[in-house]
């Protein structure tokens, strides 16, 4: 019975705030994937939540008796590495369903870890310029498919694109229309309309397109 009712417990549990643990994921019956305020994630018996006896992580822990922790809570690294996993992780997230809510998750590397996440930033060349973005728009933030972009880059790998093949390359509406002097707009509505990519990149306004002149999109 005593199984049966932590099992309950952990699927209420979900998602809700005990002390400083936020509950994220059941790991066992009796044992839940839990993150810290300070952004740390533990195993946590859910025993020790209900009865609170975890309060917190063992780094909150060290800083309560003085003891030296990263001091980059306040950065916006830091704040980049706590919203990739609350839109990874917290059911609670208004972006949930964009992120974990279809599979996408963080690495273990990086979802106990912010010094690794840190460190990985640095040597991709991070500056406060830059967002994360994921590669593989469809893949998890890890290593391997995350790379630190400018909002242009970024904006042109998401999953709301239009992609266009143009003379054997294959590119984004924005990229392409941009690259012919046209707002990505004009292209599109062009496309709609039943134009040949060609006539969409190349004509201008005030030029004839089957005896009709192309006034302002």
């Amino acid at each position: 019975m005593k199984s049966i009712e932590l099992t309950r417990r952990v699927d209420e549990l979900i998602g809700k705030q005990l002390n400083s643990w936020l509950v994220i994921r059941a790991i066992t019956n009796s044992v839940a994937e839990c993150e810290c305020e300070c952004g740390n994630v533990n195993q946590v018996r859910i025993y020790d939540l209900l009865k609170n006896k975890s309060r917190k992580c063992t780094s909150c822990a060290d800083k309560t008796r003085g003891r030296r922790t990263h001091n980059m809570s306040k950065t916006r690294l830091y704040k980049v590495w706590k919203d990739v996993k609350a839109r990874c992780c917290n059911l609670n997230n208004s972006s949930y369903k964009d992120y974990g809510g279809r599979g996408i998750s963080i690495c273990n590397e990086w979802i106990v870890n912010f010094e690794s996440f840190f460190e990985w930033s640095l040597l991709k060349g991070y500056n406060e310029l830059l967002t994360i973005d994921r590669i593989d728009v469809n893949g998890n933030y890890e290593p391997s498919n995350c790379r630190w972009a400018t909002r242009t880059v970024q904006n042109n790998n998401t999953r709301r694109n239009f992609y266009i093949d143009y003379q054997n390359e294959k590119y984004t509406l924005s990229l392409l229309a941009r690259k012919f002097g046209f707002k990505p707009l004009v292209v599109y509505k062009r496309l709609q309309r039943g134009w040949s990519i060609e006539d969409a990149l190349t004509l201008k306004s005030g030029e004839r397109r089957n005896n009709e002149i192309i006034g302002n999109m």
